[in-house]
């Protein structure tokens, strides 16, 4: 069985004759009955019962059925490869760790559908280790994520941003000890103060932002020890807007957990500008794999949003 054989077969069916069929399709009746008793001889059925008149069988009812659905199959499938020719269906699938997910994707997804609606999008979450890992793998066409040491081999940066590491200071311990509300303000003198005086909110021991945490402490030359350590940023971030002491996070993600619970107007996020060790945002792709087209669309788009509010 082939195409041919079906669309003869259906030619048939819907002409009502062998020799309509075979006008309607620009060949001989002689074809036409070929192409119908290869079917029969290939499945061992009759499709039709040839007197009084042309019409068909139980089993050539059945195999119509079936022979409409794959023609019109490979009507859809053929539209369907011109569109992906023509790059305007395809697929994309990127990965995001879950914080740069939350601050990008409800900006960006409902224009990138609008402008490629047959655009299929494979969105996945992960650390950014996992997620460079995957890339290189060829398990993703892009990925989003934060590094502060640079890109490993392999990878290149399509774009990348840059994601301060920040203080994350109550409002209220500032207005006890007098200080402004303005981070220009602050001087180093007084995040020395701070950080020495205050009670100090910690990710745990090995994290990327306790890794920064201990090297900003000892750049301002403060031995502190902290007063909770957890391996959750929502929940320490929840526990700073409620006075119990001062945080450290980057500030896209310190943005994000402290809007989602409607406490960013509680703190004062402080970009610690006297401190090299930042991280960056990569948008990056694998340096080994031809970068298909949807994610060419995918970087048109992300290089004209405003995305600053994050950054």
């Amino acid at each position: 069985m082939n195409l041919m054989n079906l669309k003869y077969f259906v030619a048939v069916v819907e002409s009502g004759s062998i020799t309509q069929a075979a006008q309607n399709l620009f060949t001989s009746p002689q074809a036409v009955s070929e192409q119908i008793r290869r079917l029969e001889s290939a499945y061992d059925v009759k499709l039709f019962q040839r007197t009084p008149k042309l019409q068909l069988t139980y089993a050539g009812e059945r195999f119509h059925r079936f022979a409409r659905e794959v023609i019109q199959g490979e009507r859809e499938l053929a539209v369907e490869l011109d569109e992906i020719c023509m790059h305007r269906r395809g697929k994309l699938t990127i990965g995001f760790t879950v914080f740069l997910q939350r601050a990008i994707l409800p900006e960006l997804l409902p224009r990138f559908h609008q402008e490629n609606p047959y655009i299929e999008l494979d969105i996945r979450t992960g650390q950014s280790k996992g997620l460079l890992s995957d890339l290189l793998a060829g398990h993703l066409d892009l990925t989003i994520c934060n590094f502060s040491s640079g890109l490993p081999p392999g990878i290149r940066a399509a774009q990348n941003f840059d994601n301060r590491f920040c203080l994350v200071i109550p409002r209220e311990i500032l207005a006890r000890r007098g200080m402004a509300y303005d981070p220009e303000k602050l001087t180093r003198t007084d995040l020395r103060a701070l950080l020495s005086e205050e009670p100090l909110l910690m990710n745990i021991v090995g994290t990327q932002s306790r890794n920064l945490t201990d090297l900003y402490l000892d750049h301002l030359g403060v031995n502190a020890a902290p007063l909770i350590q957890l391996n959750e940023m929502n929940s320490l971030l929840h526990l700073c807007a409620k006075g119990m002491g001062i945080a450290f996070t980057f500030e896209v993600t310190g943005r994000i957990c402290l809007a989602v619970k409607n406490l960013y107007d509680q703190v004062v996020l402080v970009p610690l500008r006297d401190f090299d060790k930042q991280s960056q945002v990569y948008v990056a792709y694998s340096a080994d794999r031809h970068l298909p087209w949807t994610a060419r669309k995918f970087l048109e788009l992300l290089s004209l949003c405003n995305l600053e509010w994050t950054m």
